[in-house]
């Protein structure tokens, strides 16, 4: 059986019910209801098929938890997505934090406009975990691009000790990088395993 665990994001966010029959319904009065009023009928379509379409990726891609924020500030758009799955690495992988720290790669120094990486260990009410975070150009699904993205990746070891919950979050508000790893490390915080 599958470890399970919860996430909790900020009030605005909208959770994307990955296995819900009814997730797109749920999603376009979601949206609906944060921008629907504020922004033309094109753009609030865009925003929703968006939406439906990094659900769909992300149940594929093996997530069973997604959640995603879209808003405007200082007149432009803020946009955020985080993603949990449960993984089982290969036979024999080591998954000590020092194993899971490995496995994130190497750390890059920072570069204003660059991309780069700090990996260490972290503390959470979880557990300890290994995180990476940093700016990365991420590949679009689909569409044969990438952009440059705030991410913050997370590894829990999960109960059981033969799986790892896996926590990804991205955004691509450049400016506002230092307070999207901030928020991204308030909501993987608040990581905690169900029995």
């Amino acid at each position: 059986m599958l470890p399970s665990f919860q996430l909790s994001v900020p009030d605005s966010w909208t959770l994307l019910e990955l296995a819900s029959p009814n997730r797109d319904a749920v999603l376009r009065r979601s949206v609906e209801a944060s921008v629907g009023r504020s922004l033309p009928r094109p753009h609030v379509e865009k925003i929703t098929r968006q939406l439906r379409k990094a659900a769909r990726e992300s149940q594929a891609l093996g997530a069973v938890f997604a959640a995603g924020m879209f808003d405007f500030a200082d007149g432009g758009a803020i946009q955020a997505i985080v993603t949990g799955a449960v993984v089982k690495p290969p036979e024999g992988a080591d998954l000590s934090l020092a194993g899971l720290l490995a496995s994130l790669g190497r750390p890059e120094p920072e570069r204003p406009g660059g991309p780069w990486a700090r990996i260490g260990p972290v503390d959470l009410p979880a557990g300890p975990a290994a995180r990476l975070t940093g700016v990365d150009d991420l590949d679009l699904p689909g569409a044969g691009a990438q952009i440059r993205c705030a991410v913050t990746h997370t590894l829990v070891p999960a109960p059981g000790g033969e799986r790892v919950v896996a926590i990804m979050c991205a955004s691509p508000n450049m400016s506002l990088v230092p307070q999207l790893h901030e928020l991204f490390d308030a909501v993987t915080g608040t990581l905690v395993f169900l029995e």
